[in-house]
């Protein structure tokens, strides 16, 4: 006679082939409207819990099972419903775990292990954006990456964050390009308490140079040495844009649509046309003219916020054409390195400019009062 749980298994399995056929609309329809790069990662999500969850069936009759599910049919997805109770969706939502290993030190939003599209699509350029078509040359197309678990952090650095290093070290970083009614240009004086523009000890530090953030890092991983085994850098573009898309295939992780922007970030709307000149503006109001305390608007489903705006991100990656490389081409060997990658928009990015894909990048040594940063902590 059979244990009880293997005749309870076996009575489940029973169940979920009455509902393969159920499960191949199902996935039709979740295809056309989450696309398939997101159902890819709800599936290896799912099958990577079910092997922890159910290992006694995995053992038994896995093999079968996770085929039958590659093949299309969400069997996986209805076990994991029968055996663990609610239903996994592929738009699975807020990473489980946060972390923050000082008060001055970010909080870190632990995220999943996972594979996406990486790089724009025509969507990128329809409407208004077709003009900037040939952008679609650099950012893309599409290159599918798989991402390690990392934690990234929910917000930029602040300017409060920023100044307990400061005041420690003793820095110093003079000279940050600042926007002046019609242009950028180089103020000498200008820096990261003085980036010409009011900001609070909460808005994103800025005019902070790639070198100047690795000041930082260093002193941030020395300070916890002993206390933490966490070591703190910054994120490479393959992981930014993989956080910033949060499983969303859209331009932007809300979607499409422009008029929703300024729930979600601080860039160029109609509050900016105050600034002049007649650039491109989102058609909608965030009430910031310049940069904005971090987690004032929503986040994206990860829980990270300003991902598209605020403050444009220093990545890790180096590259010699103003941070054009996307992460599958060949790195530029550090010590040839003159510039890094940005990413994300800011308080200054035209809506073209607000969008996962989109990437620039600038010198190495140069501050700008529109750049920023935020951590990132291997796991």
């Amino acid at each position: 006679m059979k244990k009880p749980y293997r005749r309870g298994i076996a009575d489940h399995a029973d169940r979920i082939s009455q509902r393969k056929a159920a499960a191949d609309s199902g996935v039709c329809r979740l295809e056309r409207c989450a696309g398939r790069p997101r159902i890819e990662i709800g599936r290896a999500w799912t099958e990577r819990h079910l092997m922890k969850q159910a290992p006694t069936f995995i053992n038994h009759h896995g093999a079968e099972m996770i085929n039958s599910y590659r093949r299309g049919h969400f069997v996986c997805l209805a076990l994991l419903a029968v055996l663990t109770g609610p239903s996994v969706s592929a738009k699975t939502s807020a990473p489980p775990t946060t972390f923050k290993d000082c008060d001055y030190c970010s909080e870190m939003v632990v995220l999943p292990a996972g594979q996406y599209m990486m790089g724009a699509t025509k969507d990128d350029f329809e409407g208004d954006f077709k003009k900037y078509q040939l952008e679609l040359t650099v950012e893309g197309p599409p290159r599918s990456m798989r991402v390690k678990s990392f934690a990234l952090g929910r917000f930029h650095v602040t300017r409060k964050q920023f100044a307990v290093f400061a005041k420690e070290t003793g820095f110093n970083g003079k000279g940050c390009m600042t926007f002046k009614r019609t242009d950028w240009d180089f103020v000498s004086d200008a820096d990261w308490q003085n980036p010409g523009f009011p900001q609070t000890d909460d808005d994103p530090v800025v005019c902070v140079s790639w070198n100047d953030v690795q000041q930082y890092i260093e002193w941030l991983n020395k300070k916890l040495a002993g206390k933490t085994v966490h070591r703190y850098r910054l994120p490479t573009q393959k992981e930014w844009e993989y956080a910033a898309r949060a499983g969303t295939t859209t331009p932007t992780y809300w979607g499409s649509s422009r008029q929703e922007q300024c729930r979600y970030e601080n860039a160029r709307d109609e509050t900016a046309k105050a600034l002049g000149p007649d650039y491109p503006v989102a058609p909608c109001d965030d009430h910031f003219l310049w940069t904005s305390p971090v987690g004032s608007f929503l986040p994206n489903r990860w829980g990270l916020y300003d991902m598209l705006g605020n403050a444009t991100q220093w990545m890790a990656d180096c590259s010699e054409n103003s941070g054009k490389l996307f992460a599958y081409l060949p790195p530029v060997p550090e010590s040839k390195c003159r510039g890094h990658d940005l990413r994300g928009g800011s308080w200054a990015s035209i809506p073209i400019g607000v969008r996962a894909a989109n990437g620039t990048g600038s010198y190495t040594n140069l501050r700008n009062s529109a750049h920023g940063f935020r951590l990132a902590v291997d796991l």
